[in-house]
């Protein structure tokens, strides 16, 4: 998760933490990872190097905000 948490930006944490609150039929944890892979899953996805980033918060947002 390391690697992810270097990437997120200050809002993504902030909004990964309020999630993680608000859920509570989840456990932290696998909101958490469930973030993790999404946004591994965004960045694997996107073919073109400078964009990465953009599209793994893109889908990790994304995923969190429809949980």
């Amino acid at each position: 998760m390391s690697e992810v948490t270097k990437l997120m930006l200050k809002e993504d944490s902030k909004f990964l933490g309020e999630r993680v609150r608000q859920l509570r039929r989840y456990r932290p944890t696998e909101i958490c990872d469930g973030y993790y892979k999404k946004f591994i899953q965004g960045m694997s996805n996107e073919p073109v190097e400078h964009k990465k980033n953009n599209a793994g918060r893109h889908k990790a947002n994304s995923w969190l905000r429809d949980l």
